[in-house]
């Protein structure tokens, strides 16, 4: 008879054991999953990898003091049999709750860090979008603001005009678009793009690693009408790069030959032909006040002198290094906000839903350790072995959290370029929240302890 239980226990502890495993290959799997399928916007691929992940948590949680039981050699087992048994009893009764701290932990510091990595990061995308501190169109008969209306706004700004320039375009109203001549882009940005006869290059103003899914659509064949007929250009290919400011009045933009691009300018109605102004100051920081300004007499303009629309008002704001700045820095701190503050409930729960298991548990904790005090165990041996329970069911969770976390951030960063500054953040947080719970686990350890010393010294 004691022969089948042996090996019913043995056959048993086999089953946890070979749980355990399969748990950390499923976490493995998820791991592996998101490194190799994850793009951006791929939600999908984020949610699978995040389910398999807790999966594989659960599983490891659930057998994981039966497959370090098989790791420890003879004599630590003997040595250590209390403590693992209570452990083995321990993990049985709480799976559930160390699973649910483990993911609450695991999610808070991986958002908390996505936001902290994105509002680090706001200055240098507000950059890369705004190549210049102050951009607008005049096009349509909008926004026709004259000289000298223009240098008393920038002369009553906080900081000095450092360059100002003027480049015209083609608007294409049916499509949206925006004309340019290569030459021109060349000798107001100074840069060396090259445009074949009879051709076009489509532009792309976008930074491809600013963590949002972009869909470019190449057109192969431009069609542009005019007052006499049309031209026809064919592709030359695509470029991908922030020239100037991304200006809300077009949804593409392509480059023609500077002589395709003269010659199609005459047949163009002239109320289609505009300028963009390309503004630059010496210290963008103190561009708010210029930008409110001028955003303000451009509207007032655009309604004494024009018909306007909510889409119209719109369509002709002008952008800004300093607004985008401000933007996504107010949306990063809030997100932040709001994270840490979920993060700071979910810590204060987690620490109430353990006090509440141990509590519970507490009356047959103390009829178990008073036996084992009447048979000779000292209450320092007692102190021990509790110790050690609590700091698993305290730190364990944790630790789960925060390398599930730095491994998420890290991997969800590579599309920004920004992985090290994500792992970074999470390890920070996750050092903040080890930290603080460490500090709950000595001030709950010592208030439990007395508790058991109070009944052995009845």
């Amino acid at each position: 008879m004691a022969l089948v239980v042996r090996n019913g226990g043995s056959i048993r502890s086999g089953l946890f054991t070979y749980l355990a495993l399969i748990g950390i290959l499923i976490i493995g799997l998820s791991f592996f999953d998101i490194v190799i399928n994850y793009k951006t916007g791929n939600s999908a691929v984020f949610v699978r990898s995040f389910s398999l992940c807790f999966l594989g948590i659960y599983l490891f949680i659930s057998n994981m003091i039966w497959f370090i039981t098989k790791l420890l050699s003879k004599e630590k087992y003997v040595k250590n049999i209390l403590f693992i048994s209570n452990l083995k009893y321990t993990f049985g009764q709480s799976k559930n709750i160390l699973f649910l701290i483990s993911v609450l932990v695991s999610m808070t510091i991986f958002f908390c860090s996505l936001a902290a990595s994105l509002l680090s990061v706001s200055q240098n995308f507000a950059t890369q979008y705004n190549p210049y501190h102050i951009v607008y169109t005049e096009v349509l008969d909008k926004n026709k603001l004259t000289d000298k209306d223009l240098n008393s706004i920038i002369k009553n700004g906080e900081t000095p005009l450092d360059s100002y320039k003027s480049m015209e375009f083609i608007y294409d109203s049916s499509a949206d678009r925006m004309i340019l001549s290569d030459e021109v882009l060349n000798s107001n940005l100074g840069s060396s793009i090259h445009v074949q006869k009879d051709h076009f290059i489509n532009l792309f103003q976008v930074v491809m690693n600013d963590g949002y899914q972009h869909d470019l659509y190449e057109i192969k064949q431009l069609d542009i009408k005019t007052t006499t007929g049309s031209y026809k250009y064919v592709s030359q290919g695509q470029m991908t790069e922030v020239l100037f400011n991304r200006i809300p009045l077009a949804m593409s933009y392509v480059i023609l030959n500077n002589s395709d691009y003269l010659k199609v300018k005459p047949e163009i109605d002239p109320i289609n032909i505009g300028s963009i102004k390309l503004i630059n100051f010496k210290d963008w920081y103190k561009t708010k006040g210029i930008f409110d300004k001028l955003s303000y007499e451009l509207e007032k303009y655009n309604k004494d002198n024009t018909m306007t629309s909510a889409r119209a008002t719109s369509m002709f704001k002008p952008v800004s290094r300093i607004n985008d700045y401000l933007q996504s820095k107010q949306g990063g701190s809030f997100i932040l906000f709001l994270f840490s503050f979920i993060g700071v409930l979910f810590f204060l729960s987690s620490g109430v839903i353990l006090h509440f298991k141990l509590l519970i548990e507490f009356e047959r904790e103390k009829i178990k350790y008073k036996k084992l005090y009447k048979i000779g165990i000292t209450e320092k041996e007692i102190s021990m072995i509790i110790s050690k329970e609590l700091k698993v069911l305290f730190i364990l969770p944790i630790l789960i959290g925060t390398m599930v976390a730095i491994f998420y951030s890290y991997s969800m960063s590579v599309v920004m370029g920004k992985e090290m500054l994500a792992m970074k953040y999470s390890l920070i947080l996750g050092l903040i929240y080890l930290g603080l719970q460490l500090a709950f686990y000595f001030i709950y350890k010592g208030f439990y302890i007395k508790r058991f010393y109070q009944i052995f010294n009845r």
